[in-house]
């Protein structure tokens, strides 16, 4: 599959600085007052031994004026990014940790147009901006809203389950993208920028208590290794919080992450830098769940929303592998990633390059219709990895009058998906009881993304923008079956 936008716009606006700091300094000059002091002994001297002093005091001159001298600062968040006319929402590392965003689906509250929903009661996100969006199931398509951490595009959202810490800054772009870097989607992107390592050592430790038993533990350490290369190490962990119980008063809804992140940074010199990173993270977290207000089953409803249920039969536990005493809906999932960033400044542009792998390892345990009996409980086993490759080359003047981009992007992925279903209580008349079904597929694609973009100044606060993507998308599906 291939396609080829084109777009032109203009945009006028008055840039505006709509949140600042301002920092006042107040300092009194101390030098002024001992060099006068110091003129003024000197000429009482002289006068002391002066022709007809006779030791006679001379009249001190008047003193010098104190000096005040009073400085302001201003420290804009996303300085640059204000004085562009775009709908980009830009959130600062403190306004998350300060509006209490500690999972994916709390970004909702600070980003408008946004929406963030489990998909069918699994790991799995479905994202839309502006309306704009795609729910996948299967998590084989790509999605309409891509998420990017440190520009590496994440094409499966499980992906995406635990990288919510340390986190420098994060931008909702909505619209169609894929012009600038990255591959083309329809609804949007968020770009997700972790805390890079510092030139002197810092380190923290910070501890989040809430009700239900919540914890999460989050530290960092950063510094240097000598005075080219820094490094920072970082780490998550959260458990509890299951707010949800089950008919028999079980409680449900705990999560259990965990996740680590490295960054290294090697300032070659003056106008080359390498970027190595890192990340692991593991969730065994029950399942996503809801609560049964009405259905056509004839399953009995309740009017407390804190409730679920859950239920699975030994034959399904059989069939998928796993321990039918442990019947609650749970995560079993492992991602794991590098990637590596090269930057060279020239006189006329700036050339980078990155290379990424991420691989995930999921096994999942759902109930889609949150009931004791077997209507639709699913097991899902997904082994999918990523390789993707991106050239970009650009100007670095931005007071030119003309401002250019050229890129191409690569990925390649491989995923082995499999689904069990067990609906054997809503077709038990029908099949005796032994209603299993299961979906087994390999799928291989790569896309190959190609774009460009020229921006010309026309006068102050007009510019006119042109950009061109083209990208293939190819997939092949191996060994589909439904037995």
């Amino acid at each position: 599959m291939s396609s080829c936008l084109f777009f032109v716009k203009s945009r006028l606006g008055l840039a505006a600085s709509v949140s600042c700091i301002a920092i006042m300094q107040v300092s009194s000059l101390s030098a002024a007052t001992p060099v006068a002091l110091q003129k003024a002994t000197g000429g009482h001297a002289r006068a002391a031994s002066g022709p007809g002093s006779h030791g006679g005091h001379a009249p001190a001159p008047p003193a010098a004026p104190e000096s005040i001298k009073v400085s302001t600062a201003r420290a804009v968040k996303f300085r640059q990014e204000q004085h562009v006319p775009d709908s980009a929402t830009h959130i600062t590392g403190k306004d998350l940790v300060e509006r209490n965003v500690r999972a994916m689906t709390d970004l909702i509250r600070v980003a408008p147009n946004l929406s963030i929903q489990p998909s069918n009661g699994s790991a799995g996100l479905n994202f839309m901006l502006r309306g704009v969006g795609m729910a996948d199931l299967t998590q084989n398509n790509i999605p309409s809203v891509m998420p990017y951490v440190d520009g590496v595009a994440l094409p499966v959202t499980v992906m995406t389950s635990a990288i919510m810490y340390d986190m420098d800054n994060v931008s909702v772009n909505p619209g169609q993208s894929g012009f600038t870097h990255g591959m083309t989607t329809t609804g949007g992107e968020i770009n997700f920028h972790t805390a890079d390592p510092t030139s002197q050592f810092h380190a923290g430790v910070t501890e989040d208590i809430a009700s239900y038993g919540r914890n999460r533990v989050e530290g960092y350490i950063s510094g240097p290794i000598s005075r080219s290369v820094s490094y920072r190490i970082s780490g998550m962990s959260m458990t509890g919080g299951g707010f949800q119980h089950n008919s028999q008063g079980v409680g449900y809804g705990n999560a259990d992450i965990g996740a680590l992140r490295g960054k290294l940074k090697w300032q070659i010199d003056d106008t080359m830098r390498l970027d190595v990173g890192g990340h692991w993270s593991t969730d065994q977290s029950d399942a996503p769940a809801g609560a049964v207000m009405v259905n056509s089953y004839g399953v009995p409803s309740s009017t407390d929303l804190m409730q679920t249920n859950w239920g699975l039969s030994r034959q399904f536990a059989n069939a998928i592998g796993i321990n039918p005493a442990n019947q609650k809906p749970r995560e079993n999932n492992l991602s794991w990633g590098a990637n590596v960033r090269f930057t060279k400044d020239f006189s006329w542009g700036r050339l980078t390059s990155t290379s990424a792998y991420e691989a995930l390892d999921e096994h999942e345990l759902s109930d889609q219709t949150n009931t004791a009996l077997a209507y639709g409980n699913m097991y899902r086993n997904n082994q999918t990895n990523f390789f993707s490759q991106e050239i970009n080359l650009q100007s670095r003047n931005p007071a030119d009058r003309l401002q250019w981009l050229v890129g191409m992007y690569y990925n390649r992925g491989r995923t082995h998906d499999s689904f069990w279903y067990d609906m054997s209580d809503r077709y038990a008349s029908s099949d005796s009881g032994k209603y299993f079904y299961k979906t087994d597929y390999g799928q291989n694609e790569q896309t190959f993304n190609q774009y460009a973009q020229l921006s010309y100044r026309l006068i102050r606060g007009l510019r006119l923008i042109g950009a061109i993507s083209h990208e293939s998308d190819d997939r092949q599906l191996e060994g589909s079956k439904n037995p």
